[in-house]
């Protein structure tokens, strides 16, 4: 088995209004859920340009990136 990622993604639950941006430009990683929420659905690279794009742009801004061990 795989290494655990030290990355994760948190999605705020009181933010996020699934507007889609981070599954249209992410779907590997990304799922609007039966809740009408964002949703992490595989590991997180911090160093992924992309992704780190995807936090920054989040309309709403519910979308953080940190280590697991932060807290």
């Amino acid at each position: 088995m795989g290494e655990a990622s030290p990355w994760r993604v948190d999605v705020d639950r009181d933010r996020c209004l699934a507007t889609g941006g981070c599954v249209h430009a992410l779907p590997a990683l990304f799922e609007i859920g039966p809740d009408h929420i964002a949703h992490v659905i595989a590991a997180v690279d911090g160093e992924d340009e992309l992704l780190l794009d995807i936090i920054d742009e989040c309309p709403t801004n519910a979308l953080r990136l940190r280590k697991e061990d932060d807290i």
